[in-house]
């Protein structure tokens, strides 16, 4: 009897797995075939069976999801992204493992930057309780309380004629896009601490004027100033203290022209650019105009002579580079302006005779290199490999500045790291 009860529960249980999956398996061939109307119509009917079902929530929101992408009026575009907005956060609720929720990470990220968008228009358009709709589910589902959410709640915000409390025009940046989808005049967005993230002006979707971006503590980070045509852009870089630490040019999104930076408001170097790629000198500084070293480049690749000084002036190196190798004479200078050391290169290694010396001229020792490998290198004593220790250690590049647009100061942490 019990073995009987056993195979009917199996059986039981069989069916309606295979009947559950052949219910998920139609939802997602209308999913595919792109039929989202019909995709939706199933998805609810799985529901109507079974509330506790993932699957046919996920398939809820992205098929309003690709609705709202297809509308072709706002109004409708904003009803159908309603609608994705609160099957998301029914699955967001349902789905205590996350499983569902990480598989479509995504697509919500996508969710919960147009809900903070439409928020954000309503909020500074003084329709506050449409601001809070779109607001209160940002929270529930992303767990994001904006300051704009916040001050709805502290009750700071009225819709009165005066307006919200604002410090600048671009509190009331109303962040809007046009039908085709492009950013129309002034945008801004804020940290949680109420402190501005940017603050810029768009004309079918390109930057025009001033473009400020903002450290959390309330410092300009960056300002850029475009032309009217947004292709060219004056640059200027700021540490959090507020210390001007690069400016430069911008053609496009790519470094142009010459290229300035400071610590401590002082020029540490200077390099320059033709459309993003390095060409002609660049030089590094211990600080009012007092030259460390140059270097040359031609097309992105280091071509030249490169030379490095004392903080007297006077020259501690001299080594030419041909298409990114060191090629012919290596000059080593003491600060006294004598020889230390007087080598050659070929292809980038060590090659013929390489001389050292006292500081008073006198000639120390020869060694015999051919393709980097000394021949007699059981002469050169401790000291000596001690110094090309460090004189490889120093053949590090300059540090190439890192992209101002996306991360200002990110070349002076690495700066300062190889000080």
């Amino acid at each position: 009897m019990l073995k009987t009860l056993i195979i009917s529960f199996f059986i039981l249980f069989s069916s309606l797995a295979n009947a559950q999956y052949a219910s998920f398996s139609r939802i997602e061939k209308k999913y595919n075939a792109l039929d989202y109307e019909g995709c939706i119509e199933l998805s609810k009917k799985a529901i109507d069976k079974n509330s506790k079902e993932l699957v046919p929530y996920a398939y809820l929101v992205q098929s309003y999801y690709q609705l709202y992408k297809q509308a072709e009026n706002e109004k409708n575009a904003e009803r159908k992204f309603k609608k994705a907005l609160s099957y998301a956060a029914k699955l967001s609720k349902k789905d205590k493992e996350k499983r569902l929720i990480d598989e479509h990470k995504l697509l919500l990220d996508s969710i919960h930057t147009i809900a903070l968008d439409y928020g954000d228009e309503r909020f500074y358009a003084k329709e506050l309780d449409k601001a809070k709709y779109y607001y209160n589910y940002v929270a529930k589902i992303f767990k994001d309380s904006t300051e704009n959410y916040r001050l709805l709640l502290s009750g700071n915000v009225s819709q009165s004629s005066t307006g919200l409390n604002t410090v600048s025009d671009f509190d009331f940046a109303p962040n809007l896009k046009d039908g085709q989808g492009r950013k129309q005049g002034k945008w801004a967005r804020k940290y949680s601490n109420g402190n501005f993230a940017y603050q810029v002006t768009f004309i079918d979707d390109k930057p025009i004027g001033e473009f400020k971006r903002f450290f959390s503590n309330g410092e300009v980070k960056a300002i850029l100033i475009y032309d009217n045509k947004s292709e060219f852009a004056t640059a200027k870089i700021f540490n959090k203290d507020g210390s001007l630490a690069a400016e430069g040019n911008y053609f496009g999104t790519k470094r142009d022209s010459l290229w300035i930076f400071y610590k401590n408001e002082i020029i540490i170097a200077e390099e320059n650019y033709t459309l993003g790629i390095k060409n002609g000198i660049s030089r590094s500084y211990y600080g009012k105009n007092r030259i460390a070293e140059e270097r040359h480049w031609v097309n992105g690749v280091e071509h030249g002579v490169w030379r490095q000084f004392y903080l007297s002036g006077g020259k501690k190196l001299e080594s030419k580079i041909i298409q990114g190798e060191r090629t012919g004479p290596y000059y080593l200078y003491y600060e006294n302006g004598r020889f230390e050391l007087l080598g050659h290169y070929k292809a980038d290694l060590m090659h013929g005779t390489w001389k050292y010396y006292e500081q008073n001229g006198t000639l120390r020792r020869e060694l015999i290199y051919v393709d980097g490998v000394a021949k007699n290198s059981e002469e050169l004593e401790e000291e000596e490999q001690e110094l090309f220790r460090i004189f490889e250690k120093n053949r590090v590049r300059l540090v190439d500045p890192a992209d101002y647009k996306m991360n200002p100061t990110e070349y002076m942490r690495k700066q300062r790291n190889n000080n």
